[in-house]
């Protein structure tokens, strides 16, 4: 058999060696470019129909917050600096004039199309990214596969391109986690430096990294990573920093932590906050909330029965071993967290944030189906149950 913490494995396969920094950015830029190509009509469908009031979420204030400042909208939202900063820049940049369903203010329409610009590049670079991440543990065609799987899932077409955040953090996370495929010290400076932006993208980016280096270290059974928490500082602090600068919406003064995330101020639409009992009331698990939990996460759920079913089939089994990657318990925490918290059908979204383990998996499933193609493995990791 193959290597052993490689994707789908077969018998008398090699494993290919790290690829050049030239060679990932050739692979990177390719791939952007295809992914460009398939996406844009996407882009450009949202950009003429997305309508805000069927679809409510929350691009007004995001949109608020790129015209009048960070203090204009309530937390958690304002602490989301990256993305509307950005956009803020980008009013010097033409827009596009035509008419839209989301305004007809030229002004508001302006703004609404560079968020669509900046986001949609966010995400074409994020899939990319994903490319290079899938391509050291599966083949590039398959590595493909699992990035386009993420750019087109439920998720990202409902959320990431429009006026919100979630782009800046998915980049942010597949950036990360590509620093902690690499050694050394440079590696690690450049992991924190990307958890500030990912900090001030989106505060989510804490709640993935900090679970998947503890996961993959205990999978692993490389407890030095565990280290790697330790250069999430920089990106606690800078966010600690945006929550004590910024002065709460209506001239309450300057916010908390525990405001920022977890206090009834920041998710007034919830009494009570934090609530873990949630979980248990049969009145949230609604219609809604099972529909949004099941579209975001349907491709994962079909490469989790395909894999059991090549489990249960001998003949398959023998003949190739798809190891099952352990991060895909972010996927069940994150989905309980978001429930505890509150925050409805987001809790879905929030779990979705975990999405390299579960495009790994799904490229790993399609790989293992197709057979032993020719051409060599990819590096693989040592995550797996």
């Amino acid at each position: 058999m193959g290597n052993r913490a490689s994707g789908a494995t077969f018998r008398g396969m090699s494993v290919r060696n790290e690829s050049s920094p030239s060679s990932a950015l050739r692979r990177f830029l390719g791939i952007a470019v295809l992914n460009v190509l398939l996406a844009f009509p996407l882009l450009y469908a949202l950009y003429k129909h997305y309508d805000d009031a069927q679809a409510p979420m929350d691009t007004v204030a995001f949109m608020q917050m790129a015209e009048e400042g960070p203090a204009s909208v309530p937390s958690p939202v304002r602490y989301r600096l990256l993305t509307p900063a950005l956009v803020q820049a980008m009013q010097v940049l033409p827009g596009y004039g035509i008419p839209v369903d989301f305004t007809t203010d030229p002004a508001t329409q302006k703004t609404f199309f560079h968020f669509l610009i900046l986001n949609f590049a966010f995400t074409v670079a994020a899939s990319a990214l994903l490319f290079l991440w899938l391509g050291r543990r599966v083949r590039a065609p398959f590595a493909w596969a699992g990035s386009l799987l993420y750019l087109f899932s439920f998720s990202v077409v409902t959320a990431n391109l429009i006026p919100m955040s979630d782009a800046a953090c998915h980049l942010a996370i597949i950036a990360a986690l590509l620093c902690l495929d690499r050694a050394g010290i440079s590696a690690r400076v450049l992991f924190a430096v990307i958890g500030i932006f990912g900090a001030l993208a989106k505060e989510a980016w804490f709640l993935v990294l900090a679970p998947w280096i503890v996961v993959s270290s205990w999978a692993g059974g490389d407890r030095k990573r565990l280290n790697t928490l330790l250069w999430m500082l920089p990106a606690l602090c800078a966010f600690a920093l945006a929550v004590w600068c910024i002065p709460q919406g209506g001239g309450q003064g300057a916010g908390s932590m525990g405001d920022a995330y977890l206090g009834p101020e920041a998710y007034d639409r919830v009494s009570g906050g934090w609530n873990l009992l949630r979980v248990f009331r049969p009145g949230f698990w609604d219609r809604s909330f099972v529909f949004h939990t099941l579209l975001a996460n349907l491709p994962l759920l079909a490469a989790l029965v395909a894999w059991a079913w090549m489990r249960w089939r001998p003949a398959i089994s023998l003949r190739v071993r798809v190891p099952m990657n352990a991060e895909l318990l972010l996927f069940p925490l994150l989905l309980v967290f978001g429930i505890a918290l509150g925050i409805g059908n987001n809790a879905a979204r929030l779990a979705f944030m975990a999405f390299p383990a579960a495009a790994l998996l799904q490229a790993r499933v399609l790989e293992a189906l197709s057979g032993p193609l020719s051409g060599p493995l990819g590096e693989g990791d040592r995550g797996y149950l």
